[in-house]
């Protein structure tokens, strides 16, 4: 009966948001497709129209890991370029969460406890726009939670099937983002803590993964410039330690299906969820602390915390566990007051909270897309009417999407100086530089206004509106102009 509720609820949500997105900041979704056709098209993985510079690291990679882009390359050499059908491959990811998500708490828990948590992650994710952009988090979240379900199932002897079978499905998690890797040291933890581990083929099936990982950092473009961004200085860690914190903090909030009107109260409501969910984390540590998908979470979180990420979605794939702290949380509250719940109030009240949140998910504003911002598809057609003229190479706020879209080449800038930019502009050769807040994180914003600010008699402008000023470069007249 669950699968076919999860599958009706994944049906239903996709259906509400199928006209959203891709959402306007999320810029990974065109990196993906493009490496998609580039692969069909036989050209280098690489070659996707993407002006990659050591400005623009944290913008994007210059290559995505492969297994996301190989499974849609499968579908755009059958069907041809359907993001629709891609579309429907993430619906079936975030059904297969749900059923790993459901799997893993029935087994190790009750069957109440599976249905909350399930039903919970499916509706969060639903509401965070999982399936309106093509992005690796689904693949990668049921995948890990496959791992999940395999390293904690029920204490007896494994044959050699189950471990090359756990192998492979943590080398599937690696193929879809590098945020695998706490299971490296998650496995280290797990063999030294727990008594009875088949300490040989565990250690195996971790080199396997470790492997996997080498190949997908090492093999891949760009790992050293990623290297670089992670090597950070003391005051560049703290810097991250903070933001990261503030993107961990606002992920978590994300996790909370209903919301009040902004202000104290809503704030208050956000606290008391999340304090709920971390006195659980604690309690529930304390009664399972050998758990393998406890000791990743744990590992998981270092991770966020060090590495700069700056995202709340990196959270995604653990909000399963947060909705089991929050409701393991309650149920121990709820001892302490000496209050008994009955199975079926903690289903009626889960069911209250979701229903609410989807309700209020349905009657909310669409999330601002490339398609449905006037201003910036004004943007857009001006740069195509450019291109009909002549060659253009662009800078613009969501550099991989432009190109998915037109076929302009494209980049942005995540750090640097304006002169530093001012250089990489003319290095790379760009022609057009677009300007404005897109109401987004974007991280070069101010710099590269800055930049056209200090270098005016370098740039034409060809349009304005109330977001957006799209800057034509005239030739360099002098070195270094």
């Amino acid at each position: 009966m669950t699968p076919w509720l999860l599958g009706t609820l994944v049906v239903a949500g996709s259906a509400w948001h199928w006209g959203h997105g891709p959402a306007l900041g999320a810029d990974d979704h065109g990196q993906y497709l493009l490496h998609a056709r580039a692969l069909v098209e036989g050209r280098a993985y690489t070659d996707i129209g993407f002006i990659n510079t050591p400005l623009t690291t944290l913008i994007g990679p210059v290559a995505e890991p492969p297994g996301l882009p190989l499974l849609i390359a499968g579908i755009f050499a059958t069907l041809g370029e359907s993001v629709t059908a891609v579309r429907v491959l993430l619906a079936l990811s975030l059904w297969l969460v749900g059923l790993a998500v459901w799997q893993y708490w029935r087994r190790l828990e009750d069957e109440t406890v599976a249905l909350i948590v399930s039903l919970w992650t499916v509706v969060v994710l639903l509401r965070v726009h999982v399936v309106d952009t093509v992005l690796a988090d689904l693949p990668f979240a049921a995948a890990l939670w496959l791992v999940f379900l395999l390293m904690d199932a029920p204490q007896r002897v494994h044959g050699v099937r189950h471990y090359v079978t756990l192998a492979l499905v943590g080398a599937f998690a690696f193929s879809f983002r590098m945020a695998a890797l706490p299971l490296l040291p998650a496995m280290l933890t797990y063999v030294r803590l727990v008594p009875g581990a088949d300490r040989r083929r565990l250690l195996a099936v971790g080199g396997v993964w470790a492997l996997s990982a080498i190949g997908v950092m090492f093999l891949l473009p760009g790992a050293a410039a990623l290297g670089s961004e992670v090597a950070r200085t003391p005051a560049d860690f703290a810097h991250d330690l903070v933001v990261n914190a503030g993107a961990s903090l606002q992920g978590a909030r994300r996790w909370i299906p209903i919301r009040l009107a902004p202000g104290i109260a809503n704030t208050a409501l956000h606290a008391a969820f999340l304090l709920v969910a971390a006195y659980g984390a604690a309690v529930a540590l304390r009664d399972n602390p050998r758990r393998f998908s406890y000791l990743t979470a744990a590992w998981y979180l270092v991770m966020l915390a060090t590495i700069p990420t700056g995202s709340g979605r990196y959270l995604w794939p653990l909000y399963p566990m947060i909705t089991f702290a929050f409701i393991r949380g309650l149920r121990s509250l709820c001892g302490l007051l000496r209050l008994r719940v009955r199975p079926a109030w903690g289903l009626a009240g889960a069911g209250v909270v979701l229903g609410t949140g989807s309700l209020q998910d349905a009657l909310g504003p669409q999330p601002r897309a490339l398609s449905n911002v006037p201003e910036a598809r004004e943007i857009v057609a001006a740069l195509q009417r450019e291109a009909q003229a002549t060659p253009v190479r662009a800078a613009f706020f969501s550099p991989r999407v432009l190109t998915w879209e037109t076929g302009i080449a494209a980049t942005a800038f995540s750090s640097g100086t304006p002169d530093e930019i001012y250089k990489e502009v003319r290095r790379v050769g760009l022609t057009h530089v677009v300007v404005g807040d897109a109401g987004t994180y974007d991280l070069g914003r101010e710099a590269t206004a800055a930049m056209v600010a200090q270098n005016a008699g370098s740039f034409e402008p060809l349009l304005a509106n109330k977001s957006f000023v799209l800057y034509k470069l005239r030739p360099a007249t002098e070195p270094g102009r």
